[in-house]
């Protein structure tokens, strides 16, 4: 099941009490937050979930069938996600 940004407020909304458009602004702002985390190279950490790391793809060289040739490919930045050992169970 794909679950929508808007179920994610809903359910952000009734687990902390709040309005659904509370839940929705301190969504966008942990992502906010949590990508300019990320763009400076550091760890975000939500605990409970999990750890999200800014990693950069070293440059490789790939060999393409079809020319024949092989090409070089340049580093690239992107995101790591470790989630928690056991999330912790609140019912």
């Amino acid at each position: 099941m794909k679950v929508s940004f808007k179920h994610i407020v809903r359910f952000v909304a009734e687990e902390a009490g709040l309005k659904q458009y509370e839940a929705e602004k301190a969504l966008r702002a942990l992502a906010v937050v949590g990508n300019r985390v990320l763009g400076n190279g550091d760890a975000f950490t939500i605990p409970d979930f999990g750890v999200f790391r800014s990693i950069t793809r070293p440059a490789r060289s790939v060999y393409v069938p079809k020319t024949g040739e092989h090409r070089q490919i340049k580093p690239k930045k992107g995101i790591k996600f470790s989630p928690s050992k056991q999330p912790n169970e609140k019912h």
